[in-house]
């Protein structure tokens, strides 16, 4: 009995001593992942600003496996106000709308997790310069007095996250670049000389 007391009373001293090392964790994070597109703006631009047709083509966090993965659609169909919802068993619930939208430099986001346990502000910084755009994806994370999150934050959010955010713009340059492709003028052929 007298090991059975002593082993509840180390469970519960790990259990505070790792509590308030959670307490003295950073309450927020930030990451950023660029990548450089070999698109114009123009190209890229729609991916960021309509979650249907555009952020829904290159999400990271969506997995196709996933047969219960549902979203739902409100507000206009782009821009300042757009917003989706969803659920699923890879992706949890959450929604995500569109807090400001400009053709020249970018979108950003605000997305909120788990019934509002977690709120993100994301946004997506460009730079156009000429025929090519480096995105920079940027995500702002508070994780408030919870230990819990704060833990998730230190060990698992640059990596785990990030990870997903990198892929995520990849395949956003890719389609941006496919679409580049698609949409460039024809070459004007040369004039046969007699």
């Amino acid at each position: 009995m007298k090991k059975l007391k002593i082993a509840g009373a180390s469970v519960v001293a790990l259990l505070v001593v790792l509590t308030a090392v959670g307490f003295l964790l950073p309450s927020h994070a930030t990451i950023h992942r660029t990548v450089v597109v070999k698109a114009p703006m123009a190209a890229v631009f729609p991916l960021l600003n309509n979650l249907k047709t555009g952020f829904a083509t290159w999400n990271p966090f969506v997995s196709p496996d996933d047969k219960t993965y549902q979203v739902s659609y409100s507000g206009p169909e782009e821009g300042v106000g757009a917003m989706q919802a969803w659920d699923g068993k890879t992706t949890g619930e959450g929604t995500m709308k569109i807090l400001r939208a400009d053709p020249t430099r970018g979108v950003d986001y605000e997305v909120v997790l788990m019934h509002g346990s977690y709120r993100l502000g994301s946004s997506f910084s460009c730079e156009p310069k000429g025929q090519t755009t480096a995105v920079t994806w940027t995500c702002d994370m508070d994780y408030g007095n919870n230990p819990v999150h704060r833990y998730f934050g230190a060990f698992l959010a640059e990596d785990g996250l990030g990870e997903e955010m990198q892929k995520g713009l990849e395949t956003l340059g890719k389609r941006a670049e496919a679409a580049a492709v698609a949409t460039a003028p024809a070459p004007a052929s040369a004039s046969a000389t007699p």
